[in-house]
């Protein structure tokens, strides 16, 4: 059983505002601005997709479907923003992308 995912906040220097709207976004596509508050698998793997974060040597889709299990709550089927968050988090671990360490 794999621990629990981070629970990330935005990144420093990105707008926390504009992360925000993406993913209101996302989560409406295909269902209309009722879909707002949540992110479907489908939704998700699309914008990974289209985000360039998956296909082309980027992640596998077996690999977005894993970041996107881990990243949901228990029992849920969609990623409420914070799991939105620790989903992203995941894709840049295994992309090797993120803060640079001191």
């Amino acid at each position: 059983m794999h621990p629990p995912p981070p629970r990330a906040a935005p990144p420093a220097g990105l707008d926390a505002a504009e992360l925000r709207a993406q993913f209101a976004r996302w989560a409406a596509f295909g269902r209309g601005s009722a879909g707002a508050d949540s992110l479907g698998h489908a939704q998700f793997a699309k914008m990974c997709r289209d985000a360039g974060l998956a296909g082309d040597g980027a992640l596998s889709g077996a690999e977005v479907d894993l970041i996107f299990v881990r990243a949901r709550a228990r029992g849920a089927q969609r990623l409420a923003y914070p799991e939105f968050l620790a989903a992203l988090a995941l894709a840049a671990e295994k992309l090797g992308v993120g803060a640079a360490k001191d």
